[in-house]
């Protein structure tokens, strides 16, 4: 698979796990910018992630021209860093401080030796994205997990973030769920509930009356087929009730968004509807 030893990243045979799971690899548009010193290793990863795993790689030698690489915005686009810490100069906890001041959300993911356990730690805390050890035989298959999963929650939050600002525009009472509160309400809904509702507890916003619904039927219809729709008691900040229709849907792991209506306005625009054909 790969030779063993520190810096050792010399393909020598091809493992039938990692063959496995590059096997149905997707094709997908990813960009990573990968950065070592050491011309060899940089050659090597560089034609693995390429070959086996079909993403575009754009290198740099050192972390000057790393950061070069990253002002070149309107020539790269970067979803993904890959550094190696060892390096003359600056090291790879340079280029992620340097990282986390001016792309702040960006996936990145440090190269570190056997030993360098601390050097992971402060990685970590400094809040990379991950690290992954030279040297063992797992290495690439470690590599191109770790770049596939932490690309895909790059997407996933931008795609939440697009749609979070897309909600603002929109007329209709519309929410975001992290967890179990309310992280996001556009102005319809603060002004359907009374006062700004992020924050509360997404159970609040229900009527006491309706919120074992929540866990027996509307949280198991979201596990089971991503979406729930139906009518919901929706209680304002001052306790008035209003029966309400209501579309949810999972965006992420931990977020749910979606909208409500009191049905009462929500006939009427049915009726106007029919009346303007």
């Amino acid at each position: 698979m790969c030779g063993g030893g520190e810096g050792n990243w010399e393909i020598i045979s091809t493992d039938a796990t990692i063959h496995q799971e590059m096997t149905n690899r997707v094709n997908s548009d990813v960009h990573v910018l990968l950065v070592d010193d050491n011309p060899e290793l940089l050659d090597i990863t560089s034609a693995f992630l390429r070959r086996e795993c079909g993403i575009s790689v754009i290198e740099a030698s050192d972390v000057d021209q790393a950061k070069d690489t990253m002002k070149s915005a309107e020539r790269y686009r970067i979803d993904c860093v890959v550094s190696d810490y060892r390096m003359d100069g600056k090291n790879g906890l340079d280029f992620l401080e340097w990282i986390r001041i001016h792309h702040p959300e960006l996936p990145f993911i440090l190269l570190t030796g056997r030993g360098d356990e601390n050097i992971a730690e402060e990685a970590l805390a400094m809040n990379a994205s991950g690290y992954v050890q030279k040297g063992s035989t797992e290495q690439y298959a470690q590599l191109w997990n770790r770049i596939r999963e932490e690309v895909s929650l790059a997407r996933k939050r931008q795609q939440a973030e697009t749609m979070v600002n897309a909600m603002e525009q929109f007329p209709l009472p519309t929410f975001v769920i992290s967890g179990d509160e309310i992280s996001h309400a556009n102005q319809a809904l603060s002004k359907s509930y009374g006062e700004a509702i992020e924050g509360v507890p997404a159970k609040e916003a229900v009527a006491e009356n309706d919120r074992h619904r929540v866990d027996n039927e509307i949280r198991p219809a979201i596990e089971r087929k991503g979406w729930w729709m139906g009518t919901l008691t929706f209680r304002t900040a001052d306790g008035t009730e209003l029966n309400c229709f209501s579309a949810i849907s999972q965006i992420s792991k931990e977020r749910l968004a979606g909208m409500v209506l009191d049905v009462n306005v929500l006939n009427e625009y049915i009726s106007i509807s029919v009346e303007s054909r």
